[in-house]
């Protein structure tokens, strides 16, 4: 029996397709930036010790750098120490910019209904100007002003 195997500097295919899968995976699951969930966060130099080095306020942002079972490793303004992960919660990424630009076309998009879009055309060509010099009086039959037709139906 015949073994294909598809080899790129002496890895398995089958290898490095997995490899990149689980660090597709790891760069997605992990959040950026946490805080904490309630209170001030006590900063501790060894994951699982009692020995705090700072203590980050309620309301400051954390950089997530590591993440285990019952702990993470966090950088904070203060120093960069570990946490427990119960105690920790992630962070909403911030909105963005929702405009964008195609072809010297302007594309917005509205955050109370996505579905609405509206498209601002700028490169519309001036309107050609038309001079009309001509005189209609020599047309008309008759004059007729609006006193005349109102003393004729009794108007006034």
């Amino acid at each position: 029996m015949v073994e294909n195997n598809f080899f790129i500097l002496g890895v398995p295919m089958k290898k490095i397709i997995a490899l990149v899968f689980a660090l597709t995976v790891v760069s997605f699951a992990m959040p950026d930036r946490v805080k904490s969930k309630s209170g001030d966060l006590a900063i501790m130099k060894v994951a699982g010790s009692s020995e705090v080095i700072c203590s980050a306020p309620f309301q400051e942002e954390l950089q997530l750098l590591k993440q285990e079972a019952d702990y993470a490793l966090v950088k904070a303004i203060c120093a960069k120490g570990w946490v427990p992960v119960a105690a920790i919660e992630a962070l909403a990424a911030p909105a963005k910019n929702k405009s964008f630009v195609i072809d010297d076309y302007s594309v917005f998009g509205h955050t109370d209904n996505p579905g609405s879009v509206i498209v601002l055309e700028n490169y519309l060509d001036p309107a050609v100007m038309v001079k009309i010099d001509r005189d209609f009086r020599d047309l008309l039959v008759q004059t007729v002003d609006r006193e005349s037709v109102e003393r004729s139906h009794e108007e006034n």
